[in-house]
């Protein structure tokens, strides 16, 4: 004779491990990264965690920025701000910001290179 089955239990989580999944809100389509901003190259104390902001090319040092390129807008990545850090001793603050899959590595390689500026998004837009 059979018994019959033993209803099936979840395990506990293990210790240090949460049993609620953790998340960032960025979904599965979005990349996050650091970015370092000075003071000056971003709003001083207004960003705020769901702010929508163009990340914006700063030119690199000793680049030419007069004569025929000087015309040209700088490039800009769109994101949302995820979150803010304190500003540390010399007034700088590390914003992550989510943006879209093509755009992570390139915002990556900008930041490494201090060549980023933040401008906020109008909220309510």
């Amino acid at each position: 004779m059979e018994s019959p089955a033993a209803p099936s239990v979840p395990r506990p989580a293990p210790p240090g491990r949460p049993e609620i999944p953790i998340t960032t809100g960025l979904g599965d389509n979005k990349q996050q990264v650091g970015v370092q901003v000075k003071r000056g190259q971003a709003p001083a104390g207004t960003l705020a965690p769901g702010d929508k902001v163009l990340a914006v090319t700063t030119p690199a040092q000793g680049e030419q920025t007069t004569g025929k390129g000087a015309e040209a807008p700088p490039s800009t990545i769109k994101a949302v701000v995820v979150t803010v850090s304190r500003p540390d001793a010399t007034g700088s603050v590390v914003v992550n910001l989510a943006v879209e899959t093509s755009d992570g590595p390139l915002l990556a390689t900008r930041a490494a290179q201090g060549r980023i500026a933040l401008v906020r998004e109008p909220r309510g837009q």
